[in-house]
């Protein structure tokens, strides 16, 4: 007699499947990881965008400042006595009132030194001469003016060139710029000079105070900072009064701007180590 059995159906192995209940629970865990992670990348996203505002910011004014500290730096600067044929722009040094212009007589642009505008000439190239010409190889630029200029809600700071229209810009988005002049014998700083200061050479020092805007705003931002040039810290006990450009108030006249605008400032002193004292202050030797 054959013995006979029936076998046995296997037993299905990893066939059950998740519930609904489990795939939901699945779903709202890894969306809760993903807005975590979103979270994070944005505010990382955030932080980079605003470090690289404020670089950019630094690097720009920094680099303005080079500028203008190795220009008036070298105010004044004559190796060879130059005193003509240009008597207007010779001895070189500082000037307040002064015509610059192309040596073709175009270009015409009056200067002047105050809290918001520079000029002074430099025989660079050492020919005897103040250069009047476009820049060139063997023929820099010596008639050196800066100045600030707003039109159309665009502050910036040019430089005079003989050739164009002028002037050319060097910065943009500019909040407030001072020039603040040492003079000898004088405590302090003064933003007017007297014409004295000009004729016998008394200008020593330049503080030199920037204000720098971001072009663009950050809502999630609000500048608090009161800002103060140079002349408010070089005069103490004075009452500090901020240079303005028409209706615009440099500085924002001491107040906080309360914008969303972020900005750097910076404040420098450059000596005028070739401004040629006058006779009269040069001691006599014994």
């Amino acid at each position: 007699m054959i013995n006979t059995r029936r076998a046995k159906p296997a037993k299905s192995i990893g066939t059950d499947g998740f519930t609904l209940v489990e795939l939901l629970m699945a779903i709202a865990i890894s969306a809760l990881i993903l807005s975590a992670l979103l979270s994070f990348y944005w505010a990382q996203q955030k932080t980079a965008k605003v470090q690289q505002d404020i670089t950019v910011l630094q690097q720009d004014i920094r680099g303005i400042a080079h500028i203008l500290a190795q220009d008036i730096r070298m105010a004044g600067f004559n190796p060879r006595d130059a005193d003509r044929p240009n008597a207007q722009l010779t001895p070189p040094r500082f000037l307040d009132g002064i015509l610059f212009q192309h040596i073709n007589g175009t270009v015409q642009q009056t200067v002047t030194t105050n809290s918001t505008s520079i000029a002074f000439t430099s025989d660079l190239n050492g020919n005897g001469i103040i250069d009047q010409a476009a820049p060139a190889a063997n023929m820099p630029l010596e008639q050196i003016a800066y100045r600030f200029y707003n039109n159309s809600n665009r502050p910036r700071l040019q430089r005079y060139s003989p050739v164009g229209n002028g002037w050319q810009d060097v910065a943009n988005n500019l909040n407030g710029i001072e020039f603040c002049y040492v003079i000898s014998g004088s405590p302090g700083c003064t933003t007017t000079p007297s014409k004295d200061n000009f004729t016998d050479n008394k200008i020593r020092v330049v503080w030199v105070s920037l204000l720098l805007r971001s072009p663009f705003p950050d809502r999630k931002y609000t500048d608090q900072t009161v800002y103060r040039p140079a002349s408010c810290i070089q005069n103490p006990g004075k009452t500090c009064v901020y240079p303005t450009t028409g209706t615009f108030k440099h500085f924002n006249n001491g107040a906080a701007y309360k914008d969303h605008y972020r900005r750097q400032m910076l404040s420098f002193a450059v000596q005028c180590r070739n401004i040629r004292p006058n006779v009269g202050e040069i001691p006599a030797t014994p």
